[in-house]
């Protein structure tokens, strides 16, 4: 086997030296390098998930907001319905009351002129009255002139 070292030039003492240099190596990459590179990946490790969980958060705050949102519209919808039909629900109390109140106005004008009208016929009567007496007087007179 010492041939075969000293064939291809291997010395044992130069194989110890790089083993205790590699594991001198190894040692402080593990303490500067690898620890503090798990360490940083950790801590962004642990960001991450803090951001997922805001991320979280924020989903079901707005999904939350979203419902109230909805809740809101659909009372709002319902409200404005309500306005609407008590609005035309007083819009026809006043048209009936309007209505009536033109029916009753007219029935009142009908009568009163109905009432000036009969005393206007009565006026006319006594005046056709008045005048056929008057002709009825004129017509006397002149038979008796003529008589006479």
């Amino acid at each position: 086997m010492e041939e075969i070292l000293t064939v291809f030039g291997i010395e044992w003492h130069y194989i110890t030296i790089q083993i205790v240099n590699f594991s001198i190596v190894l040692i402080l990459l593990r303490l500067f390098l690898y620890r503090p590179v798990l360490s940083l990946l950790e801590k962004r490790k642990k960001q991450i998930d803090k951001s997922l969980l805001v991320i979280d958060e924020a989903q079901h705050a707005k999904q939350e907001t979203e419902t109230m949102r909805e809740q809101v519209m659909k009372e709002a919808y319902g409200q404005s319905e309500d306005i609407v039909r008590k609005a035309k629900e007083t819009s026809q109390a006043q048209r009936n009351t309007l209505m009536e109140e033109a029916e009753r106005e007219r029935r009142d004008l009908a009568t009163k002129q109905r009432s000036a009208l009969m005393q206007e016929k009565k006026a006319m009567l006594a005046d056709v009255d008045r005048e056929a007496a008057k002709i009825a007087v004129l017509a006397a007179e002149k038979i008796l002139r003529e008589k006479a």
